[in-house]
């Protein structure tokens, strides 16, 4: 290589890395537009059905009825029941049958922590056998959130994880964490995240805008963080699929799923 080249690609360098910049800013910006309310569209050959908040007039919580309780998600409602309601889905992993196993893993509503289907007592996670297979999603009264498998035995993250906290659900995997595709890293250690069935899934932006998303064409976990971030999702968690799967329009009623199902859970969008 000559002395001229060499300088030339000298001068070159920051341009390039200018360019390579641009190139991902369009990416991101590229990402698939969707409105406020009750979306179906298709997203990598995926038909998806998504119901996105808008941030200034809606909020999303948890509705929880314990073992014994489980109700048909038309039926399901929060603890406020002043509340205008606007579309809800499946949550956490469950069993089938109005009087099996209500939901499995952590649940947090109006001030009360509930494990497996059971209230906890004083919210007092000792009570408990963990199952470190699960992830939660914490949602703050700030708007902040955190994915984790929340454990006691060390470091004591329920307690942490409840404090000044809005809802908390549980699912098999994270999906994105602050942007950044967190499903990979689990690898193979348990095949359901990682073979093709319909899927609940829950993601937040950066804006606070919350999108609750079922994908009726079977897909991977793989390819759920594939359309979240699409979606422009920040952070973003994988819930119960298959069969469970289900989403319901206030003023419309189920677009996807079977309406007779029994829940112990279910996500809750609502207006102010």
């Amino acid at each position: 290589m000559n002395k001229k080249r060499k300088v030339t690609l000298k001068y070159l360098a920051p341009f390039m890395v200018i360019l390579l910049l641009i190139c991902q800013m369009t990416y991101v910006y590229a990402a698939t537009t969707i409105s406020n309310g009750y979306t179906k569209k298709t997203i990598l050959d995926k038909t998806c059905y998504i119901y996105q908040t808008d941030s200034s007039k809606e909020s999303v919580d948890l509705s929880v009825y314990p073992t014994g309780s489980k109700q048909t998600l038309n039926n399901m409602i929060l603890s406020n029941k002043n509340l205008t309601l606007t579309a809800k889905t499946n949550s956490n992993f469950m069993e089938y049958g109005q009087d099996a196993v209500a939901f499995y893993g952590f649940a947090y509503a109006n001030g009360k922590l509930y494990y497996n289907g059971k209230l906890i007592p004083n919210n007092d996670p000792t009570k408990i056998t963990l199952d470190s297979r699960l992830v939660s999603l914490v949602y703050k009264n700030n708007g902040s959130v955190l994915i984790d498998r929340l454990k006691y035995n060390g470091t004591d993250t329920v307690k942490s994880a409840i404090t000044n906290a809005k809802f908390i659900v549980s699912g098999s995997r994270a999906l994105l964490i602050n942007g950044v595709d967190k499903f990979s890293t689990y690898g193979n250690d348990d095949g359901w995240p990682n073979e093709s069935h319909d899927r609940t899934m829950l993601g937040i932006k950066n804006d606070n805008k919350t999108f609750l998303l079922v994908v009726a064409k079977s897909i991977t976990g793989k390819e759920g963080v594939k359309i979240m971030k699409e979606l422009g999702a920040y952070n973003a968690i994988l819930l119960d699929g298959g069969g469970a799967s289900q989403m319901y329009i206030n003023g419309t009623g189920t677009v996807v799923g079977s309406s007779g199902t029994y829940y112990g859970t279910a996500l809750i969008a609502y207006k102010n």
